[in-house]
Formats: structure tokens, C-alpha cells, sequence
């Protein structure tokens, strides 16, 4: 995944801190597996904040991720510019029972954005503001971008 973000988006250094499996079993041991059916954006105008202190925490997540870029914890809060990317693989069968969509953000006014926080994702200590999306007035107003079928290959 390292080496996939470098050459699509030409960046020097890409940290990858690992992984969720969306599926039954890790939904049994965990709720914030489970296949999230709202939409929603994790990357409001809080984010980078919260990034930088991630980094900067002792979690062995993060510190890891630093430790495989040769990073210092530093490192994050001084870079010009943070790109944040998130990669889907489907690791079942073809054909899925919940498969990804995407909404394109530029078809989304902020208006339909309603603010909430999320205080702590999972098992870690990371928590971060997000970004629920309202219905819209029209049903023409977003796109959306639906991979009912992605196979282990895509991504």
C-alpha cells in the first residue's frame, strides 16, 4: 500500500499504519467493524489537527508507521503538505453484500455537512471530528460511484 500511494500520488514518504477487516467476525469482536452504512466524511476541517497529535502519541500504531519511514514524531506536524489516503480491497467473494460507494465531495455543499465527534474509534485512543451528509433536496444532486463487484485485485 506504501508503495501504491508513492506512485499514484508521487509523494517522497507515505506512512501506512494498517488495516480494518469489514466482515462478520471482526463486527462480533468489535461494533466499529462492522460495514458503515451512512454517509459520511472523516476529513473536516479538524483533521489535520487531530493527524498531528496521532503521530506525536505513544500508540504503537502510529509509532510504528514513523518507525518503518524513519521518521521522527515531528515529522508529520512539519510537513508542507499531508495527503491522506484511504485504499478499500475486497477480500470475499465478487460479489458483496455491502459493497463500496463513494460520493464525489464536490457534489456536496457544506450545508449538508452536519458536524459530529467521534471520541474514540475502535480499541485505540484516536478520536477526531466527522462529518454525517444529509440527504439532499434533489436526488440528481450527488454523484456517487458504486464497486459492486471488486475482486481481491481491485483497489
Amino acid at each position: 500500500m506504501t508503495a501504491l500511494a508513492k506512485a499514484l500520488s508521487g509523494c517522497s514518504l507515505a506512512l501506512m499504519e494498517g488495516h480494518i477487516a469489514r466482515n462478520p467476525e471482526q463486527a462480533l469482536m468489535h461494533p466499529d467493524y462492522t460495514p458503515i452504512q451512512f454517509v459520511h466524511s472523516d476529513f473536516t476541517e479538524t483533521y489535520g489537527k487531530a493527524i498531528h497529535a496521532h503521530y506525536e502519541s505513544d500508540e504503537d500504531g502510529p509509532r510504528n508507521a514513523l518507525k518503518r519511514a524513519k521518521l521522527a514524531p515531528h515529522a508529520v506536524r512539519s510537513s508542507a503538505r499531508i495527503l491522506i489516503l484511504q485504499f478499500w480491497r475486497n477480500v470475499g467473494e465478487p460479489q458483496m453484500d455491502t459493497p463500496l460507494a463513494i460520493c464525489d465531495a464536490e457534489s456536496v455543499s457544506r450545508a449538508e455537512l452536519q458536524d459530529f465527534h467521534v471520541a474514540s474509534y475502535a480499541d485505540g485512543d484516536f478520536g477526531f471530528d466527522t462529518f454525517g451528509v444529509k440527504a439532499p433536496d434533489s436526488i440528481d444532486r450527488h454523484r456517487w460511484f458504486a464497486f459492486p463487484e471488486m475482486t481481491n485485485d481491485d483497489c
